[in-house]
């Protein structure tokens, strides 16, 4: 099977919408974490690895922009910082600034053209690392995504084995292969549980078993 045949691609996968448990809407969490930030001006996103946190947080800067809060996104996947829009820049900022360079110095520029940071991946900033940051923040709120409760917490990420195998579905039933068939409940159900809820290396293994699939 081809990679752009595989129902589980990376691809496909980032075109599911994050998968609300409690009934929660992007609109109401997005409202909360503004009513909210005055009182909490740092939140975070929390949930074990493979909760969806990150697409999550993507959906949330594009809801925010959408009732005009100007959010400015960080990523630390792969070890670096990216700015995800043109504006504003990170000066001084570089690929190995994550990871064992963490004490790389950086500063935010251009600070009036944001209202609030977007931050994935916050625990790689450590120590005199997360001060700096912190300090270059100065009065913007801030919504992080983490593994821990490590600062008060606007959403917990959680998916169930039932919104994983309807997520898996929605995938098979979109699919042009034909694979969809090989999959019954039960065995998505079995994925779920070998890989303990984490969502990412769910969709790894399935991608990993429909490419020897004919």
């Amino acid at each position: 099977m081809h990679a752009n045949e595989n129902p589980f691609s990376i691809q496909k996968i980032h075109s599911l919408p994050f998968a609300f448990e409690d009934g929660m809407t992007l609109d109401r969490l997005a409202s909360n974490f503004r009513n909210q930030w005055q009182r909490n001006p740092r939140m975070c996103l929390w949930g074990q690895h493979g909760a969806g946190k990150t697409t999550l947080l993507r959906s949330l800067q594009a809801t925010l922009e959408g009732q005009g809060v100007r959010a400015l996104f960080l990523s630390g996947a792969n070890h670096a910082l990216a700015n995800n829009r043109s504006s504003p820049s990170l000066a001084g900022s570089s690929s190995s600034w994550f990871g064992s360079h963490a004490q790389r110095k950086f500063q935010l520029t251009d600070g009036e053209s944001y209202d609030v940071v977007l931050l994935d991946s916050g625990e790689c900033l450590r120590g005199i690392a997360w001060w700096r940051f912190l300090s270059q923040l100065r009065h913007k709120p801030l919504l992080m995504t983490s593994h821990r409760p490590s600062l008060p917490v606007l959403y917990h990420c959680q998916t169930s084995k039932a919104t994983f195998v309807a997520m898996c579905q929605q995938l098979l039933i979109s699919s042009v292969s034909g694979v969809g068939d090989n999959w019954a409940a039960a065995q998505l159900e079995a994925v779920f549980e070998q890989n303990s809820g984490d969502v990412r290396k769910c969709f790894f293994a399935l991608y990993d078993q429909c490419t020897h699939l004919q």
